[in-house]
């Protein structure tokens, strides 16, 4: 089903980010493992190795007020601070007992960057990266 995408929310921590311009989703990679050997049939094999989520990429209008960018600015500078991530989309009409949900753990490695936005007619947009540390759950109401 197509959909707009107003209306998704993010909570680091259970922080919601306000000002949301962009939510990207994990970026999934599954690794591969080399198996070939003296008895490979003239090519080389493999198998599948773990998954890897990658990043997610966040941007949102600067408020240096909000709570919940205010919560990814201080994750950045802690060493080892893991946080629940959980990106709820918009309530679907195929969907009907609950929003989609992806939900995992994550730290800010990178941010905030962006623009000021200078000029009259663009509002300052700030961007951070979540990298996630684990497997990433994504529910679907039935």
């Amino acid at each position: 089903m197509k959909y707009l995408p107003h209306g998704t929310q993010v909570t680091f921590g259970s922080v919601p980010i306000g000002g949301l311009v962009t939510v990207g989703f994990p970026d999934a990679a599954k690794e591969e493992a080399e198996t070939t050997d003296t008895d490979s049939a003239g090519a080389r094999e493999f198998i599948p190795g773990l998954r890897d989520y990658g990043t997610v990429e966040l941007s949102c209008r600067h408020d240096p007020e909000d709570p919940g960018q205010s919560a990814l600015d201080t994750n950045f500078l802690l060493p080892n601070d893991i946080q629940e991530v959980v990106i709820t989309l918009p309530q679907l009409a195929s969907v009907g007992s609950g929003p989609v949900t992806y939900t995992f753990d994550a730290f800010v490695s990178a941010g905030p960057t962006g623009d000021l936005g200078l000029a009259e007619s663009t509002a300052a947009e700030v961007g951070y990266s979540l990298r996630v540390t684990g497997p990433v759950t994504k529910v679907v109401p039935s």
